[in-house]
Formats: structure tokens, sequence, C-alpha cells
């Protein structure tokens, strides 16, 4: 892959210290290792994945075809290939691969992503700016107007640039600004809505007001209010954030001494489960879940150990 512009990798970092800042990042991405971030792709994969993304995970998990791309393919992908993404993250590398910074860039939703489409946006942006700020283009060299000297043969009431054309018309003026200025406008908004309200496939089943959620046994799932599951399936309103943090640790071998202060437990048959997120036990709602101390995890870790050496 061709290297990336160097603006671009700042602005992917820039928008993850932003969103962990404002904590809008999940769990797995705001305290990354190879494992966590296994498990990022495994969600983003199953929520949000579209053509738009398709040659980022097939140079990431080096794959020719889409239909390679799958669930089970992801659990199973060597996660010390994620090593280099997380040291991205955490800045220790000084030269990144292009494909971990744009699979970075995918799993935090920066946008306009990869940077082909960054850099396209990026030079229509300078362009528009020039033009607000009376800068056109001489062949080769930038000039600018001056709103305060009547002298200046391109200098109009309105303090806009105009290019004279053959017959005596304007080529850029007021009106025409006005008019590429609504559009532009118009073009956003149908964007956003379009991001918003379609292009979310969970949105457009259920309207935020109407949304319920299920726990599926490692997370919940957003359903319809209206929509009847099994008597022995607990639905409770839509929490936004208990949605995208709330998550049951799948891999206990993952547990480490740097999981106090991220993870919470409950007892259950002399087995402990440990989640991501606080809040109630998803199975028994009466049920709080506990921060999961330094004994809690020593405890894990000792009985792991003894069970290997035996």
């Amino acid at each position: 892959m061709a290297r990336l512009d160097v603006k671009y990798i700042k602005a992917v970092l820039d928008c993850y210290d932003q969103k962990k800042k404002a904590n809008e990042l999940r769990s797995g991405l705001a305290h990354p290792s190879p494992a966590r971030l296994r498990e990022e792709c495994l969600f983003a994969f199953k929520n949000r994945y579209s053509g738009n993304d398709r040659q980022t995970l097939l140079n990431f998990f080096g794959v020719a075809n889409e239909s390679e791309l799958s669930e089970r393919f992801i659990k199973k992908f060597d996660r010390d290939k994620f090593r280099p993404v997380a040291k991205f993250i955490q800045r220790q590398v000084e030269d990144p691969d292009p494909k971990n910074v744009e699979l970075v860039a995918w799993l935090i939703e920066f946008e306009p992503r990869p940077c082909t489409n960054w850099t396209e946006v990026s030079k229509k942006k300078h362009s528009a700016d020039d033009q607000k700020n009376g800068r056109y283009d001489t062949g080769g060299s930038t000039q600018s107007t001056s709103a305060g000297s009547n002298e200046d043969p391109y200098y109009t009431e309105q303090g806009l640039v105009t290019i004279p054309v053959p017959g005596g018309k304007s080529f850029f003026n007021f009106r025409t600004v006005i008019v590429f200025g609504l559009v532009l406008i118009f073009l956003v908004a149908f964007a956003f809505v379009y991001k918003t309200f379609y292009n979310n496939s969970d949105n457009r089943k259920f309207p935020e007001s109407g949304l319920c959620m299920y726990w599926a046994g490692d997370r919940y799932v957003r359903i319809s209010c209206d929509q009847k599951l099994g008597d022995n399936i607990i639905v409770i309103a839509y929490d936004s954030v208990v949605y995208h943090n709330m998550r049951r640790v799948t891999e206990p071998d993952t547990i480490t001494f740097h999981s106090i202060g991220k993870l919470w437990y409950i007892k259950r048959n002399n087995q402990c489960e440990f989640f991501t997120c606080a809040g109630k036990y998803p199975l028994d709602l009466k049920s709080d879940l506990r921060p999961a101390t330094q004994r809690i995890i020593k405890n894990l870790i000792d009985s792991r150990h003894n069970a290997n050496s035996k």
C-alpha cells in the first residue's frame, strides 16, 4: 500500500483522542489490547460493515475476496496481528503501516475515510476557503483581492472576486456563491439524514423512540419494543451507554491485573462472570454487578495458574 498523508494519520489519532476524552469509545478501543481489538473488529463487522470499508478489511486481514470475510474468520484471526494496531493507537509507532491506520479509522468511525476520500474532501474544502477569502488561481499563482481598494480591477461592492470572461459577464459573482452555498448545505444535510436514518440498518428498523433491547448471551441487541420474543427473554428499554459498553468477557484468559478498575463481575454457582460495564446483571435485573477488585482478579489468575500446572 502507498504511504498515507501524515495529516490524515494525525487527523485519525486526534479523532481517537477526542472520542476517548468524550467517553464515546467502547471499552476495547479506549483501553486497546490485541485481544480487545479483535473483539472490536468482530463487533464492528457484525453491526456496521459496508462496502465502503471492504478494501480496508481485505488489506488488513490479507484476503483477496470479500467472501472470505466472516465472523468465524475474524474470531480465529491471529490476535498478535493487532499488536501493531494497539501500538499505533498508543503512539508508539513513528511510521505506521497504512493498513493499521485505516483499520483504526474504521473502528472509531472516522469520517471521511479512507485516506483517498479524506484527501479529496480536504482539497474541496481548501478550494472553497480560497474562494471565500477572495483568492483565485492565475495560472500557477494565487492572488487575493483587496476589499479596501477600488483600483483593483476585480473588486466588487460585495467584496467578492469577479473574473471577466468574453462578453463582459462575471464568471464568479455574489449570486453564484449564494447558490453554490445553498446547494452545498442541501447536500450535507441530505448526507447526514441518509447516514442517520437509512444507512444504519438498526435505525431503519427501529426509530429511536421505539427501541428496546435484550441480552443475547454476551451483549445487548436492539429490537423494536413491539417485537415479541420468548417468555424467558428479558426485554428492557434501550439505554445507549449500556448497549454500547456492556459486554460479557468470553475469554477469561485475557483478564490480567491491568483489568482492575475496568471490569465488573457477579458470582453464580461458584463461578464469576465478568462484564465490561457497571450496571444490572442482564439475566437477573435485581442483581447489581460489582467492581472486579484486586482480590477477585488475583483469585481468578491463581485458579488459572493452578489449573495449568496440573
